[in-house]
């Protein structure tokens, strides 16, 4: 679970990917709405999943002791959900492969979308749109 002030090592890369997305969804619309742009923009594909190796590897391993991550919001649940499901997936494939070296290998592949609410895809954009 995040901490208050905590920091993620990812901030900066996924905030330019979330700007992209929104700027991207901002031209293919005739009149700006600001809510339905944050909306979209998170549906988009990601290059990634957002999310450290280290946590990634903590929750598969309890969900493979069977955590239904009812504590989470949903966003993050989908996201580890999806993440469970390449895992098994690859592992299925590579049998021998630790959790870690899997985990390590797939929250670098694309994801299906940002698993972001768009409140925050929004929180996102106007803290790091003037940066370059």
């Amino acid at each position: 679970m995040k901490k208050k002030f905590s920091t993620i090592e990812y901030e900066g890369e996924r905030a330019r990917e979330v700007i992209h997305a929104c700027r991207e969804t901002m031209k293919k619309v005739k009149h700006i709405n600001v809510i339905d742009i944050f909306a979209e923009a998170v549906k988009q594909p990601s290059s990634r999943y957002w999310v450290s190796e280290d946590r990634a590897i903590y929750v598969m391993r309890r969900m493979l002791r069977g955590d239904d991550l009812s504590y989470m919001r949903q966003t993050k649940r989908k996201m580890f959900y999806e993440l469970f499901w390449r895992f098994i997936e690859c592992k299925r494939k590579h049998e021998d492969a630790g959790v870690c070296n899997i985990v390590r290998k797939i929250i670098y592949t694309p994801a299906s979308s940002f698993f972001l609410t768009s409140a925050s895809a929004k929180a996102i954009y106007y803290k790091h749109k003037d940066e370059k």
